[in-house]
């Protein structure tokens, strides 16, 4: 809008061209388009003028519809470690994540999981619900810039995914079960075993209620292997017909004994 920047709607419509053609319109993008140029320099208050000045070269050089990616890494890697740790857990939690999972994630009290996001929701790329009962990325595509960002190989997996597997009935079957199979990129200690196979057998009857029936072969499949260090025959048989069950419609293949 021209009256924060203190011009006419003439005199700013030179820098609003760009700044359309760079964000794709996108209002998350204009602002954070509008914070870059400014920490570079290239937006700046004149005091004597009482308006804003920008620098045409710089706003140029500042490529944000063909390299997104950058310019949020950029963004991202501002913040606090911490924060950035925390970021990338939501992340993977999804585009909109319920405080009671982020805490139960970070094992950690709710005030104390808000707290450590407070940095991110006042540079805006994560948002609160009117509620404050859940945050929410910006754009989506800030959560990929999350998800690509190195933080994620800071993040104690199998712990995250122990701490969802402890009350899987209080979380989405799906969300719990995806951070058991990232867990599982690593040997599977013979402790978290029996609760991550429980975590994915749940996964996997509710796929297959829903009808998608290939991810509920799968998350069958990672329940078997799982178990297949300890003795549980009860809960492999449960996996093995839901595996069966799903294998019935989308394959000829069952989780193998």
């Amino acid at each position: 809008r021209s009256a924060a920047l203190t011009l006419t709607a003439g005199g700013v419509s030179a820098l609003a061209a760009p700044l359309a053609a760079k964000s794709a319109g996108s209002p998350y993008f204009v602002l954070q388009l509008l914070e870059a140029l400014h920490e570079r320099g290239g937006l700046r208050f004149d005091a004597e003028h009482r308006g804003w000045t920008w620098n045409d070269a710089d706003l140029a050089r500042i490529e944000m519809a063909d390299n997104l990616a950058v310019l949020l890494a950029e963004r991202l890697g501002g913040l606090p470690p911490a924060t950035r740790k925390v970021v990338a857990i939501v992340a993977r939690l999804g585009h909109r994540v319920v405080v009671p999972l982020l805490a139960a994630a970070l094992g950690a009290p709710a005030d104390a999981a808000m707290a450590a996001l407070e940095p991110v929701l006042i540079a805006g790329h994560l948002v609160l619900s009117a509620e404050g009962d859940a945050v929410s990325f910006a754009h989506h595509r800030v959560r990929q810039a999350a998800l690509a960002g190195r933080d994620g190989g800071d993040i104690d997996h199998p712990g995250v995914a122990r701490r969802l597997a402890a009350a899987p009935e209080d979380f989405d079957a799906f969300v719990v079960a995806e951070r058991c199979i990232e867990a599982m990129s690593r040997p599977v200690a013979s402790g978290d075993a029996l609760p991550f196979a429980r975590a994915l057998t749940r996964a996997a009857r509710a796929a297959r209620l829903a009808g998608a029936t290939a991810a509920a072969l799968g998350y069958a499949e990672h329940g078997a292997r799982a178990l297949s260090t300890i003795e549980a025959p009860d809960l492999w048989l449960e996996l093995y017909i839901e595996g069966a069950r799903a294998s019935v419609i989308c394959t000829d293949r069952v989780p193998t004994p």
